[in-house]
């Protein structure tokens, strides 16, 4: 790790989410070594599904002491079902902080993503049939469920952290989780052996990954631009001209997600192959349908989407 790496505006207040594994960890000590100890308040949510966490949000207590800096905590009081409970752990972490963020007036939420996560998490959707979004790098700045995030780590390995702990004598949480193959990120994480002995560099990964990143930004950019003369907002309906058509389909499905977006307001757009029957619907002049909460209706030139009641 070379300089500076965060690039921190030294007049504002952020907020570190630290779980008080090595990456989080790393990340909270990084910060106080470059002079940012006045400026970050650590986040941290006891997530309540493992008999030790309340000590260990006790024990990250004492490590934020120690460093002199702010702590703020919440336990999750998690709801009576299993199914999906991941999902559901990451919209209460992610409320606990957009709520933390607005009380105590800090400017965005720093998260210790990884190379490693950012690598794991392109081959989990390779895996799962993603598309050119889905494959391209986390982006470094972001919004994630209305709280503002800062991934400052992305570059950096998860070894080259627990090396830096490591020669700081600060030892960190390990989660048993982490070696639970029954979760599907760790046995794409258990990979990384086989794949560096097949000549497949992380790194590497990494480059293709940032790579599709700018091609992805290229089309949004593109799509964008022609959404300005394609889609027309009238009175909380949208209207979508079928001259969508003269474009190549990768555009098409940009635009539509576009057109769904502006009348649901759902941040996240239906999966391609939805989409794609669609544009064939719209193609084959079908009068009406509906898709991800919206309804279309034909008219001349352009379909009509509406939000669903």
């Amino acid at each position: 790790m070379k300089g500076n790496i965060f690039q921190l505006d030294s007049r504002e207040k952020y907020a570190a989410a630290v779980s008080g594994g090595s990456d989080s960890l790393a990340m909270l000590y990084m910060l106080v070594d470059m002079g940012y100890k006045d400026n970050i308040t650590v986040l941290h949510f006891d997530h309540n599904l493992r008999t030790e966490s309340a000590n260990e949000a006790k024990w990250l207590r004492k490590q934020c002491e120690m460093l002199g800096v702010q702590f703020v905590c919440e336990k999750w009081h998690k709801p009576n079902v299993e199914a999906n409970i991941q999902q559901e752990a990451r919209y209460a972490r992610y409320t606990f902080f957009k709520h933390a963020c607005e009380t105590n007036n800090l400017n965005s939420v720093l998260v210790a993503h990884t190379q490693d996560d950012l690598i794991e998490t392109m081959l989990m959707r390779l895996g799962r049939g993603s598309g050119l979004t889905g494959l391209s790098a986390m982006r470094e700045e972001t919004n994630v469920l209305g709280v503002s995030v800062y991934r400052p780590l992305l570059n950096e390995t998860r070894e080259t952290l627990q090396n830096y702990l490591k020669e700081k004598g600060v030892d960190y949480i390990s989660d048993p989780s982490n070696d639970n193959e029954k979760f599907f990120r760790i046995r794409v994480r258990n990979l990384k052996p086989v794949l560096l002995n097949a000549g497949i560099a992380y790194e590497h990964i990494a480059s293709s990954a940032k790579a599709l990143r700018r091609a992805d930004d290229a089309l949004n950019f593109f799509a964008d631009s022609l959404a300005n003369h394609l889609i027309e907002e009238q009175g909380g309906k949208v209207n979508l001209s079928t001259d969508i058509f003269m474009y190549p389909e990768e555009i098409q499905l940009r635009l539509l997600a576009t057109a769904l977006f502006k009348v649901t307001s759902e941040g996240l757009a239906p999966r391609t192959s939805k989409r794609s029957q669609a544009l064939l619907n719209m193609k084959d002049g079908i009068k009406g349908f509906t898709l991800g909460g919206a309804i279309f209706k034909q008219k001349s030139g352009f379909y009509q989407l509406e939000k669903e009641k």
